[in-house]
């Protein structure tokens, strides 16, 4: 086969191959934005967890997700060697009925940074 014997241009194969790499572009731009768009999606969900258990005033659920440790409460000492302490939390509703909840300090008196 020489140069002069090429095969003729095929039409709809070079459509198909650049149909397909497109929508191998589209795809993995669309992956890409909703990857940026949810990145943080774990901590918002935890944190939603956490302003309900807040809402709710279940104030033992939410020192639990405060502290990534559900079962808190099997073990008090481990509890008691940290700074805030899930009685010492106060909570008040304001006149617009939003909750704010004041953790007070306690501890080793230690300062700390």
């Amino acid at each position: 086969m020489t140069l002069l014997d090429a095969q003729t241009y095929d039409f709809a194969k070079a459509r198909r191959r650049k149909i397909k790499i497109a929508i191998t572009i589209a795809v993995i731009i669309v992956l890409a934005v909703l990857g940026w768009m949810y990145r943080n999606w774990p901590e918002e969900h935890i944190a939603d967890k956490f302003f309900a258990a807040l809402q709710h005033q279940e104030y033992e659920t939410a020192y639990g997700i405060y502290f990534n440790d559900p079962d808190w409460q099997k073990h008090q000492q481990k509890c008691d060697q940290r700074r805030h302490h899930p009685c010492s939390a106060i909570g008040a509703r304001t006149t617009s009925g939003r909750l704010i909840v004041r953790w007070t300090r306690w501890g080793t008196g230690r300062r700390s940074g």
